[in-house]
């Protein structure tokens, strides 16, 4: 079985499933991350990056200190540090989410083991006797 949920806007998709095949019961519960880490890292790294690093260190650069170099390092610093705060940020928030994850695994575990339960019929109890 396979359910899956996702946010009005999908950019959260969480998919869970149970499997039960020769005895054996697999639950498993995914988040694919790929669209917000490509959210994050292009609108902190190419949006403040880009556009303050070359927009404001360009002009900034080459008009006020006159200088090519200064013009060219600002950009990447910028983008640099941009890229680096952007790390942080995916880091704390996969970290809450694997928090959050882990309960929800947990919760799930026990009601798929007590579902099981209930299915186990005593020796000689079975219904196609």
């Amino acid at each position: 079985m396979t359910w899956r949920a996702e946010t009005a806007n999908k950019s959260r998709t969480i998919q869970i499933t149970v499997n039960s095949h020769d005895a054996q019961t697999t639950l498993r519960l995914e988040e694919n991350l790929t669209q917000f880490a490509a959210g994050l890292f292009t609108g902190t790294t190419g949006g403040v990056g880009g556009g303050l690093g070359v927009g404001f260190g360009v002009g900034f650069g080459l008009n006020v200190l006159g200088s090519a170099l200064s013009a060219t390092l600002f950009p990447l610093g910028v983008a640099g540090l941009s890229f680096i705060g952007s790390r942080a940020i995916y880091r704390a928030i996969v970290k809450k989410r694997r928090h959050a994850m882990g309960g929800l695994f947990e919760q799930l575990f026990h009601e798929v083991k007590a579902c099981l339960a209930d299915l186990a019929l005593p020796p000689g109890d079975d219904p196609i006797d």
